[in-house]
């Protein structure tokens, strides 16, 4: 019974550790729209996802952006290909990841998370002595 108890915290504390990083709002830069806490300005690099007006949803590596339109790439069926969307298109922007702040805080929960792991694993082989 001790394992089975050990082994639900464990798997517990994994998945409160997993949505430390996933999509959040973003803008574009020198946009009217101003970025707040839970948007962010997109930058070259970053995974974005696209949705456009149309309903259509792009998802690539942001290559190229500017306030006027914003161009994602991916491996496709025919190499790397590269979608231009202009701003006047798109309807919900996108982009992965959090903040450094949060990626801090991230790093520390697995390390927790880790660290409590071990433990448990630990203290569900010792043998405990019966009278």
């Amino acid at each position: 019974m001790r394992r089975v108890k050990g082994s639900a915290l464990l798997v517990v504390a994994v998945f409160s550790v997993t949505g430390c990083s996933g999509y959040r709002t973003g803008v574009l830069p020198n946009s009217e729209i101003h970025a707040s806490e839970k948007s962010a300005a997109v930058q070259v690099g970053q995974r974005a996802r696209i949705t456009l007006v149309s309903g259509r949803v792009v998802e690539g590596q942001v290559q190229r952006v500017s306030s006027e339109e914003i161009v994602v790439g991916k491996v496709g069926n025919y190499g790397f290909e590269e979608y231009s969307v202009a701003a006047d298109e798109i309807s919900v922007l996108e982009v992965e990841g959090g903040s450094s702040g949060d990626k801090a805080i991230g790093m520390a929960g697995l390390i927790v998370v880790a660290g409590i792991g071990l433990l448990l694993v630990a203290v569900s082989t010792i043998d405990v002595p019966s009278d």
